[in-house]
């Protein structure tokens, strides 16, 4: 079970609902620093790597940080946070165009989590698996793979999860003209409160053209 404790809830709080990722980075560094939990260490480095990245980008900093929260836990007993620390990893190396790297990640996130019995998460790294096909230009398989996580995601009940991949979905639906659910994509950027994703569902129903250009200067949150 992934650890939780008030101040990795508290840091998570500022990444998901806040999106001040500077903050959390801030008091992830400080508990990697004093607490003298290992768990809480681990967890709370998995976190500072995340937020190095949105930060700063894919960068050699997050991708250290996230190769020793990997190193780290196959010397522990409890390896549940592995699997999404390769999930992470993998999206550093998206940014870093490396995407050979990339593959191997996800991929490796999505088995660990299948073989952990953690359902919706390895839907969330198929889904991850089908962004990095889509970076290389495998749109059909990228369309799949992402319906195929997202048939598992609506049933479960992390909609921010199920947003964020129904909107990759949507975008390698766009070259396929098999635009789909964008209704649905724009509800859920209502629920989850996330303008970027709100426009994004907007701009791909209304210009697939257009939001290519757009995606940059859509808000961060």
């Amino acid at each position: 079970m992934v650890t939780q404790t008030p101040e990795l809830d508290e840091i998570k709080h500022l990444m998901d609902a806040e999106n001040d990722f500077c903050t959390a980075a801030e008091l992830a560094g400080i508990l990697v620093e004093f607490t003298k939990d290992n768990d809480e260490k681990f967890a709370a480095l998995h976190l500072l790597g995340i937020c190095t990245r949105m930060v700063f980008g894919g960068d050699s900093l997050s991708e250290r940080m996230l190769q020793t929260v990997i190193e780290l836990e196959l010397r522990h007993t409890d390896k549940t946070l592995a699997p999404r620390a390769h999930r992470d990893l993998g999206m550093v190396y998206v940014d870093m165009e490396d995407y050979s790297k990339a593959g191997h990640h996800v991929e490796t996130s999505y088995f660990l989590l299948e073989e952990q019995g953690e359902y919706q998460e390895a839907a969330i790294s198929q889904g991850f698996i089908g962004r990095v096909a889509l970076c290389v230009g495998d749109t059909e398989r990228a369309y799949l793979l992402m319906s195929l996580a997202d048939e598992k995601l609506k049933h479960g009940d992390d909609r921010s999860a199920e947003l964020n991949n129904l909107i990759w979905l949507m975008q390698a639906s766009v070259p396929l003209q098999r635009l789909k659910d964008h209704r649905r994509a724009i509800k859920l950027a209502k629920q989850v409160g996330t303008k970027r994703r709100c426009k994004e569902a907007h701009l791909i129903l209304l210009s697939p053209r257009l939001y290519k250009f757009a995606k940059a200067r859509l808000p961060r949150n």
